[in-house]
């Protein structure tokens, strides 16, 4: 029994164990292998929860029932392992399908319920996004200064130095949602920020589209010149990074300028140009462009060099798959035009064009008038047999469209006065109704509206009047705190000069009336004996360097607990001992410290940072640090980076430890905000933001 126990272990040895994939793993694997792979269980739920939320996104747009299945399937599996970031891109998910199903109220109401989690979990990425998405929104049903307010909290909770690429993209956002409420010069101080940070990022892809913005803008200011510069450099970008989208857009909007200038001929190569770009644009923005050429060829009055153009724009539109109605009628107006100019092959090709697209979309009326002109076309190229057949095939079009004509007129009429004598009895009986229904709900609406209105009024001052107390409190109770911390430090501080005075003023004279009295005795020094004049100078140096050491310690101890304290000069000390140790690659940037802050304020912080750098030295395994101080009108900003292990800020008993919630207690005292943003293999960032008054640094 023993052997055959060895060899069944043995032989699961052999197998192996199953291996769990990864996210990185089976990310990239097609759909099908993906769900294969959850359904073995070789995924955790929590891998199982993103690859359900990242199949959603995927089919967002070509299956909306698949995805909003698999969105469920993450939302459900998310509660029930109590994955919050996982719920709360479900929600996101869910936002996106309600949007794009024109659920707008729906969309919103999910997009909230994942803000309040990504703020529960401190994902500042995440409720960024969020504010983003509903600011989007908020546009799409005109309500402007929701989208504005919206976006500006998302710029809020960005800060001022993290995530550049998303606060230029918010930037933008603003800036567009500012032009269209007319509001110019905002969207142009929000555009410049974009441009500045993009610049700073060498971000093309992102520089194309606020060069887009700013010259609509510009050219909504009447700027023509400036909008067609900062155009002609968001093409070239476009051109760098081959985007045929945006590259179409600046060729559209550079042939408006010219055209509004009145240079046709540039106006024209612009709208061309975009025309050769017609399967990257949407429909509406390829017939506008296509109106726009159209309109030029009439204004040249029938040139022959520009009507030589039209058949690479209508190919462009077969690509482009309009429906077949427009491309018809798009040829039939370039042979009319072809006709006109007396250029009969090429007027014949285009009304050929034009029956064939009929021949998928029907309309007799325009086939009559395509065969008929093709006809008269024939007999001006002396065809007289073709323009023979297609005249009798028009007359055969003709009299076909009059029979129609004839008989759906006398059926139409049969039908409508039937109609009339029943709508007319309709409306009689439901004028009826709606005057008794009106009344009732006249009176039911007055009724409720009063209950409603009274029952919020009275909310509302409860509401204020409990709000008022409770500020109140709290003010009184924070002041009351910073009044004992403040009392505290002065105590100890006013205790050290004590020391010092007493040492300086006590035991410091006590020795200086010794050595007055020693000196008067110096006189009897050539009396002694030789050993005895080497012991009384000894005892001599030793009185006076006794007198100096008690006046440096007095004033040592003065001095280090004065209000001569300086920060920056602490900080610096200590990074240099950090240093030292060669085992850290330490960074300290302080910005734009003029003068000192309260001394009391300055050591809260320094203990603060001392904690952290404590902290990264015990824990983190860190090489590299970064401490970054910048002092702002009415606020303190510190960021401290380190490169290490990191940590899972989902873990409360870890991201909760005693050193971090001293220093969020210590930092709340000051009224300020303590973010810790770290992944595990990822480091840890550590933002403070503490407001100060500028207006009086020592008070």
């Amino acid at each position: 029994m023993k052997h055959l126990t060895i060899i069944f272990i043995l032989f699961l040895l052999y197998l192996g164990p199953v291996k769990a994939q990864t996210y990185e793993e089976i990310i990239d694997m097609p759909t099908a292998e993906i769900k294969a792979a959850i359904d073995r269980g070789t995924v955790s739920e929590r891998i199982a929860v993103d690859l359900y939320n990242e199949l959603a996104f995927r089919y967002r747009s070509k299956d909306r029932e698949e995805a909003e299945r698999l969105a469920l399937l993450a939302d459900s599996l998310a509660q029930n392992i109590n994955y919050q970031k996982g719920r709360s891109n479900s929600q996101v998910l869910f936002g996106i399908l309600s949007k794009n199903k024109g659920e707008y109220e729906r969309a919103l109401i999910y997009y909230d319920t994942a803000l309040a989690i990504r703020q529960s979990i401190k994902d500042t990425i995440g409720v960024i996004s969020v504010y983003n998405n509903k600011a989007n929104i908020y546009r799409r049903q005109f309500a402007y200064k929701r989208a504005i307010n919206t976006y500006q909290k998302g710029l809020k909770a960005i800060g001022p130095n993290a995530f550049p690429k998303l606060r230029a993209k918010l930037h933008n956002n603003l800036a567009e949602t500012y032009r269209i409420n007319r509001r110019f010069e905002p969207a142009l101080v929000h555009l410049d920020s974009s441009l500045h940070i993009r610049k700073i990022l060498n971000d093309t892809s992102g520089l194309v589209t606020t060069y887009l913005a700013i010259g609509t803008l510009e050219y909504y200011l009447k700027d023509p010149a400036t909008a067609e510069s900062n155009y002609l450099r968001g093409l070239s970008l476009s051109k760098k990074i081959q985007d045929k989208t945006n590259e179409a857009k600046f060729y559209i909007n550079l042939g408006n300028i010219k055209k509004q200038q009145d240079s046709l001929d540039l106006a024209l190569d612009y709208f061309i140009q975009a025309s050769n770009l017609g399967q990257y644009m949407d429909k509406d923005l390829y017939i506008k462009n296509d109106l726009n050429i159209q309109a030029i060829l009439d204004s040249f009055g029938g040139s022959q060099q520009y009507y030589s153009l039209p058949d690479s724009i209508l190919e462009n539109s077969k690509d482009q798959q309009l429906n077949y109605a427009q491309l018809a009628k798009k040829a039939y107006n370039l042979g009319n035009k072809y006709y006109q100019i007396k250029q009969f092959k090429q007027a014949e090709n285009m009304y050929k064009n034009a029956l064939s697209y009929l021949d998928s979309f029907p309309d007799l009326s325009l086939s009559m008038q395509a065969v008929y002109n093709l006809s008269q076309t024939y007999y001006q190229l002396k065809d007289f047999e073709n323009g023979f057949v297609y005249n009798n095939y028009y007359n055969q079009l003709r009299d076909s469209l009059n029979q129609r004509l004839a008989s759906g007129m006398a059926i139409r009429n049969q039908n409508q006065n039937y109609k009339n004598q029943l709508l007319q009895k309709e409306n009689l009986l439901l004028q009826k109704e709606n005057i008794i229904q009106q009344q009732k709900y006249y009176r039911i609406i007055l009724i409720s509206m009063i209950l409603l209105i009274t029952l919020i009024a009275v909310y509302l001052l409860d509401r204020q009047r409990k709000k008022i107390q409770i500020n109140g409190l709290n003010t009184v109770i924070k002041n009351k705190e910073t009044d004992i911390i403040y009392a505290r430090l002065e105590g100890i501080d006013s205790e050290r000069r004590r020391v010092a005075g007493a040492l300086h003023d006590g035991l410091g004279s006590l020795l200086s009336t010794i050595r007055i009295y020693f000196k008067t005795i110096k006189k009897q020094q050539i009396q002694l004996s030789p050993d005895l004049q080497y012991q009384f100078n000894q005892t001599d140096l030793l009185i006076d360097k006794a007198c100096s050491e008690v006046r440096q310690v007095s004033h040592d101890i003065e001095n280090v607990y004065s209000k001569n304290f300086n920060l920056k000069k602490e900080l610096e000390a200590q990074v240099d001992i950090l240093r030292g140790t060669k085992k850290y690659n330490i960074e300290l940037d302080i910005h734009n410290f003029k003068e000192q802050l309260d001394y009391f304020l300055e050591i809260k912080l320094f203990r603060t940072i001392q904690e952290l750098l404590n902290n990264i030295i015990k824990h983190a395994q860190a090489t590299d640090i970064n401490i970054q101080i910048s002092r702002f009108e009415k606020r303190l900003n510190i960021i401290v980076e380190d490169n290490g292990k990191g940590f899972d800020t989902n873990n409360s008993g870890r991201s909760t430890g005693i050193g971090l919630r001293n220093i969020s207690q210590r930092i709340n005292d000051l009224d300020g905000q303590f973010l810790i943003d770290s992944r595990i293999g990822r480091g840890t960032v550590i933002t403070i933001d503490i407001p100060i008054d500028n207006k009086n640094p020592n008070s």
